[in-house]
């Protein structure tokens, strides 16, 4: 496997190699790793990726840290953290999913953030959710900062 730092065409066809920086207008990956991806339209199939930057991209069964897109397909994928308009998760698991709309199908999220759900996604935070945590977090905190005043008082005694 060769090492790349730089990558700079039209397309760029990476297979079973390690790269550092990718940038053309059209990635397609097999097999493959990269640091940092910057392209008009990204496949990536069974491949990872640190950082993507991409109008279009569509990843099967493949791993990215931290990816922004227009529109994003990820299908049996894992996904750090995802920003983009329009966002198609099938079977894959994301760490935080930012976008106006997105379609789920079997995925998982800890986060997400949107405007539009279809399908199913489940969720370790949603909205009614995070309103529980942060109230429960506040009655605890509320409730230790009582016990702890009552106790400054009998000490004083």
């Amino acid at each position: 496997m060769e090492n790349k730092d730089e990558l700079e065409k039209e397309l760029a066809t990476i297979e079973g190699e390690l790269v550092g920086d990718v940038s053309a207008h059209e990635v397609k990956m097999s097999q493959s790793g990269a640091s940092h991806i910057s392209a008009s339209k990204v496949e990536m199939i069974q491949s990872g990726a640190e950082v993507i930057n991409s109008e279009k991209i569509e990843v099967k069964q493949s791993l990215a840290l931290l990816v922004k897109a227009k529109e994003g397909s990820f299908e049996e994928s894992r996904i750090g953290f995802v920003q983009a308009e329009k966002v198609d998760f099938s079977g894959s698991k994301v760490g935080i999913a930012l976008g106006d709309s997105i379609r789920s199908q079997g995925s998982k999220a800890f986060i997400v953030l949107t405007r539009e759900v279809a399908g199913t996604i489940e969720t370790v935070f949603d909205g009614s959710t995070a309103f529980k945590f942060g109230l429960g977090v506040g009655l605890a905190l509320g409730f230790v900062s009582v016990l702890r005043s009552f106790f400054k008082k009998i000490q004083t005694i």
